[in-house]
């Protein structure tokens, strides 16, 4: 079990399957004490309204509404990303293929075909000039997106690669991997193929993500456990155990004091990046929770 902070002790599981609005808000202020309200927060979930069959007036409104279909891929689209400025939109698929959407017409701007397998994730760089994916084929491709050429095919992975994302000074690229050889390598964005096997593992790196100042990492593993680094020196800081099962997903928030995790146990867990402590386990799902995101 978690070992709770007082202030959060009462959060210790959130099931947002109930009208939890009131106490998710208290949730983000008790994790975030320097946060301004913006109004009173409510000591209980406000009462719901009743809806009645048949009538408009009554029904509870939409969050979103649906612009339209991107003909995308012939196969699963496995991960998204959008550019720093929102302009742009990347998908990648198991069809092997990335694309790239200009995200107010919604246009296709760019179809990338080089990956010989399954693309497993996309990332942008800080200027959006660049993007990087990886792929199943165990090769990492970056392609200009002012040209839209294949600028660079890194190869240095033996086994599948899981993720890859850019660090946010632009330079350094960091993948992870699974397969058996359970690497994280870092690469220079400017160098051809020069990369560094940074860390190997006894489980597969199913997720990794970097601090918003690129001084620290969170990596997590297909066993449950998640592992704190630094990244100059990518000396290990700390192990963190709390799921039961694979990570798929880790978030950083922007002032590096916690961290959320996504996992195959169904839940959602909160950590203190401090003391490396879980301080929260958010339940609702009733099956893999695949992925994380949080606003900024």
């Amino acid at each position: 079990d978690c070992e709770l902070p007082d202030t959060l002790r009462r959060y210790k599981y959130v099931d947002f399957r109930a009208e939890a609005e009131a106490a998710f808000t208290e949730l983000v202020t008790a994790c975030d004490p320097g946060r301004a309200r913006s109004g009173p927060v409510h000591p209980h979930p406000r009462r719901r309204r009743k809806v009645v069959a048949g009538t408009t007036r009554d029904r509870p409104q939409s969050l979103a509404a649906l612009e339209g279909r991107l003909p995308a891929h012939s196969d699963i689209v496995s991960t998204l990303a959008f550019s720093a400025d929102g302009a742009l939109l990347a998908s990648g698929s198991f069809d092997k293929s990335v694309r790239v959407w200009n995200t107010k017409t919604w246009g296709l701007v760019f179809r990338f075909a080089n990956p010989c397998g399954a693309v497993t994730a996309v990332w942008f760089s800080p200027d959006a000039k660049r993007l990087v994916a990886s792929s199943k084929d165990s090769y990492i491709y970056i392609w200009n997106l002012q040209t839209g050429v294949l600028e660079r095919k890194l190869r240095g992975h033996t086994s599948f690669v899981n993720g890859v994302l850019m660090a946010p000074d632009g330079q350094r690229i960091i993948s992870w991997s699974g397969g058996g050889e359970n690497a994280v390598m870092v690469w220079d964005s400017a160098v051809e193929d020069a990369s560094v096997t940074v860390s190997r593992h006894s489980s597969g790196v199913r997720s990794l993500a970097i601090s918003s100042d690129g001084t620290r990492g969170l990596s997590g593993f297909g066993n449950g456990t998640l592992r704190y680094f630094d990244t100059k020196k990518w000396a290990g800081l700390g192990m963190m155990e709390g799921h039961t099962s694979a990570i798929n997903s880790v978030q950083i928030t922007r002032d590096c004091r916690f961290a959320f995790t996504a996992s195959d146990d169904s839940t959602t867990k909160i950590w203190d990046l401090r003391t490396g402590r879980c301080v929260g386990t958010l339940e609702g799902h009733t099956g893999w929770v695949t992925a994380i995101a949080l606003t900024p």
